[in-house]
């Protein structure tokens, strides 16, 4: 496998880079050894249009991008989701012009099929499929819309969105139970939770309804033992979470399934959806192609980044520098030629520097960098918005004593806004803060922990720097003393 036309992982979580690396081989070997599966194929997708996603990233290098295209048989519509991303990190316009009718077909022959009479669709009686299904159709009918404005078949363009305006409506109207605040097959029945996601990720949950739908993902995503089989799942709950315009909770799903396919002994091996979520959703990248417009939302606290990440024509790297809550941006870029960097900061003012010389205001916290060709480094200075509201008080935290020190667990904080979590340990003269940078997600291993016990708590700090309540604390025994065991509640 080629690592070098492959885009690189910058973090110091070794664990992380080791499982990156590890998606990139399987992809490699399940598209080069005719013994292996391409890719697994659930029920609630397309398993290939998903490994797409993470072939985007090496144009030239798998050819997951050579996919075949869906027969006329009963298939997830996802093919135009896949191939405008595709699109948007590759630049290939010929491709698009060659795809383009043949997803078309596919999705008028799914119109012809399995449409009922309300306008919605369902594979068949036994199988409850219609939120899942009718979503699935609506974003098909969006990104349909979108390559053919485009290609500029103006006329297929607005047919394809009026059928999407009709499917918002459809869905709903019919499959909202206000009882629930959720989408359910019938209206009243039971749904699975992972299905809330493809309504937000098609575009048709009004705002209203957004925060029940979202809440219903994290919960589902959060509180369960996720597992190598859940990563594609995984990766539509995260692309919803990004479309909503929630990339912090986002990033948080994708690191708690990360960190599960890392230290669980019961996760199995990566599947689809890895790559491209790291790229995503951890590190917080987007290209356009079309535009040469690299878009970052760095919200990671350590050292981070991406070398030899390829869209259109441009080859680049861009690297963040570790920080603190609140604290000076210092962005390192290399490329090959121009393009636009698009920065999000959790500033709610703030000025961006290239050595002595002012970039100008940020704009709404964001910032738009003309990055030169070559070498160069940015500097972004702010101060963050006004929040008087701190993250959740963590909880159920728990702490083992392991061969490798005391290892804690507690569940994941939803806010948006998380920037990570500050572990104590008891000392002589009350709590220390034994975890220095910021933990990125809700594990955490104390390699020197006394030995005659002691106890730990947690916080989790904002993007403000708020810090919430200490959780409740928890109790690591003596060694060979009895086990660990959670303390009742108590202020910090």
């Amino acid at each position: 496998m080629p690592r070098s036309r492959l885009p690189g992982l910058v973090s110091p979580e070794r664990a992380l880079t080791r499982l990156y690396w590890s998606a990139w081989q399987g992809a490699w070997e399940r598209l080069h050894d005719p013994q292996l599966t391409l890719i697994p194929t659930t029920g609630a997708d397309d398993g290939t249009a998903l490994a797409a996603q993470d072939a985007k990233y090496a144009a030239g290098v798998l050819p997951g991008q050579r996919m075949p295209m869906p027969r006329q048989t009963p298939s997830a519509p996802v093919w135009a989701w896949a191939e405008w991303d595709i699109y948007l990190v590759g630049g290939d316009r010929a491709r698009l012009a060659r795809v383009l009718p043949v997803v078309a077909r596919f999705h008028r022959w799914m119109v012809e099929n399995h449409r009922s009479a309300d306008g919605l669709y369902h594979l068949d009686r036994a199988t409850p499929t219609r939120v899942v299904l009718s979503s699935q159709m609506a974003l098909d009918a969006h990104r349909l819309s979108l390559m053919a404005r485009e290609l500029e078949c103006h006329d297929d363009a607005a047919a394809f969105a009026a059928e999407h305006a009709e499917l918002t409506q459809g869905i709903n109207r019919e499959l909202w139970a206000a009882a629930g605040r959720a989408y359910n097959e019938n209206g009243t029945a039971e749904t699975p939770a992972l299905a809330q996601a493809w309504p937000l990720l098609a575009g048709v949950v009004p705002p209203q309804r957004a925060d029940a739908v979202i809440g219903h993902l994290a919960e589902w995503m959060l509180r369960r033992s996720p597992s190598g089989e859940d990563m594609t799942a995984t990766y539509v709950v995260v692309r919803a979470l990004l479309a909503a315009g929630r990339p912090g909770l986002a990033r948080t799903v994708a690191l708690e399934h990360l960190r599960a396919l890392m230290t669980e002994p019961g996760a199995t091996a990566p599947h689809a959806g890895v790559i491209a979520a790291i790229i995503e959703a951890v590190l917080g990248l987007s290209a356009d192609a079309r535009t040469g417009t690299l878009r970052w939302t760095p919200r990671v606290s350590a050292r981070h980044g991406i070398q030899n990440l390829r869209f259109g024509d441009h080859t680049v790297s861009v690297r963040s520098a570790a920080r603190a809550p609140g604290r000076d941006y210092v962005i390192r870029t290399e490329a090959d030629r121009p393009f636009t960097l698009q920065v999000a900061t959790d500033f709610s003012q703030g000025t961006a520097w290239r050595g002595k010389k002012s970039l100008g205001p940020l704009n709404a916290g964001a910032t738009a960098i003309e990055v030169r060709a070559g070498t160069a480094e940015y500097r972004i200075r702010g101060e963050p918005g006004p929040d008087g509201f701190p993250p959740g008080q963590p909880q159920g935290l728990a702490v083992v004593r392991t061969a490798q020190g005391a290892r804690l667990q507690w569940q994941p904080c939803v806010d948006d806004d998380l920037a990570g979590y500050c572990v104590y340990r008891t000392e002589d003269h009350g709590w220390r803060n034994v975890s220095g940078a910021l933990c990125a997600w809700s594990s955490y291993t104390d390699d020197d922990p006394p030995p005659g016990g002691c106890r730990y708590a947690v916080a989790a700090v904002d993007a403000a720097s708020n810090t919430s309540p200490m959780s409740a604390p928890a109790d690591l025994g003596a060694v060979g003393g009895a086990p660990s065991a959670l303390t009742p509640p108590e202020s910090a």
